[in-house]
């Protein structure tokens, strides 16, 4: 009876964040999503739109003391723009 009740929980929470991030997903500001997968662990996995620079963190390591800070507070802008999209 809790196998059942946690592969459902599991699916709900997955189909949830599934229709939040299509919901946003049209979204300048915030890169695609486009569906959930299950590997053969178990272990559910997002299919994201391709970012050639890698995460924000990554490029933001590589790069932060390059960048003025007239193009930091452009990243924060749209930071939040993307994040206010979400309400």
């Amino acid at each position: 009876m809790n196998e059942v009740l946690i592969y459902y929980t599991k699916s709900l929470i997955a189909s949830y964040f599934g229709i939040i991030l299509r919901r946003v997903s049209n979204h300048p500001n915030v890169i695609s999503f486009y569906g959930v997968t299950k590997d053969s662990n178990g272990d559910y996995n997002m299919i994201l739109q391709y970012a050639s620079d890698g995460t924000l963190r990554e490029y933001l390591m590589a790069n932060f003391t390059k960048l003025q800070w007239t193009d930091k507070l452009c990243i924060a802008k749209e930071i939040a723009l993307g994040l206010l999209f979400f309400t």
